[in-house]
């Protein structure tokens, strides 16, 4: 982990795929299976105090950019979820 400067596309590329990608195809399937039974439901979506306050995550770049698309993709299940 690094702050701005120090941090590489592996880095980021590593904690996208960690943190984005796992949360995004595993509530996309979870989402898709409520929307077709039809009965609704929660999906809990778990990020970090960076991901909430990016500017604290400076030494840990890509963590806190990964992170901070949890909330947004939360905001995108809810919106479609209505």
């Amino acid at each position: 982990m690094g702050n701005l400067e120090n941090t590489g596309a592996t880095s980021l590329d590593k904690m996208i795929k960690l943190n984005v990608n796992t949360a995004f195809f595993t509530a996309k399937a979870l989402f898709n299976h409520m929307k077709a039974h039809g009965e609704g439901g929660r999906i809990l979506m778990v990020s970090s105090k960076p991901g909430l306050a990016p500017s604290i995550g400076g030494q840990t770049v890509a963590n806190t950019l990964s992170k901070a698309a949890i909330p947004a993709l939360s905001e995108i299940l809810n919106a479609e979820g209505k």
